[in-house]
């Protein structure tokens, strides 16, 4: 990696910074959404990187990462602890909800039950009078 590039490529600081020195086309969307998780792939990448004095696969491992979460989520890669300890979750359609017959020898619960009275007979309420 030449001098001039290696001090500038440690002088970035964002991901627009690295996308800007790399000249990765980018949607500024998808880097406000994603920006930690862009840099955390790129970086694991470039643990393979390391000494390369060549910038083009620098530039091909960050558009590699930028494009991951175009086409993905951040819970597709899980790149962070709290999204690896995150287990995924099965969706259930409602459709499939249903009520089981209760098991033999208990008593399903009745329908209908009526409430208790107060002690105030119904005819012994009287509405407004006209």
């Amino acid at each position: 990696m030449s001098a001039g590039f290696a001090a500038r490529l440690a002088a970035c600081s964002t991901a627009e910074d690295y996308l800007t020195l790399l000249d990765v086309p980018h949607d500024q969307r998808v880097v406000d959404v994603n920006r930690l998780h862009i840099l955390r792939h790129f970086s694991r990448r470039l643990a393979d990187l390391h000494g390369t004095a060549d910038p083009v696969p620098y530039r091909e491992a960050l558009t590699a990462s930028y494009q991951a979460f175009v086409t993905g989520t951040s819970l597709d890669h899980r790149l962070f602890k709290v999204l690896q300890d995150r287990a995924p979750q099965a969706f259930v359609p409602l459709s499939d909800v249903g009520i089981e017959a209760p098991a033999v020898g208990i008593e399903a619960p009745a329908v209908g039950i009526e409430a208790p009275a107060v002690g105030i007979e119904p005819a012994a309420v009287k509405g407004p009078t006209c």
